[in-house]
């Protein structure tokens, strides 16, 4: 029963990494459209604000669920030793 407690724990936190540095890495656009990207026209704050949010709750909206789950199943391994451990 320890084994897999220390196995799940140290799993949430693998997870955890890999969606971190998938997230903190350079986005394939900029790679793919390459100089073309510096051409773009800046918005204006409230256009911006709107799509950073459709970006948010569209298209990296099941990332931030997988990241809760993650998060949930670390907090329940870390207190689930620390229960035992006692």
């Amino acid at each position: 029963m320890r084994v897999a407690e220390v196995l799940g724990g140290v799993t949430a936190i693998f997870l955890a990494a890999v969606l971190i540095t998938v997230l903190a890495g350079e986005p394939p656009a900029y790679r793919f459209w390459g100089e073309n990207m510096q051409r773009l026209v800046k918005p204006d704050f409230i256009t911006l604000g709107r799509e950073i949010s459709n970006y948010i709750y569209g298209g990296l909206f099941p990332a931030f669920i997988v990241f809760g789950l993650v998060l949930l199943t670390l907090a329940l391994g870390v207190s689930a030793l620390l229960r035992r451990g006692g």
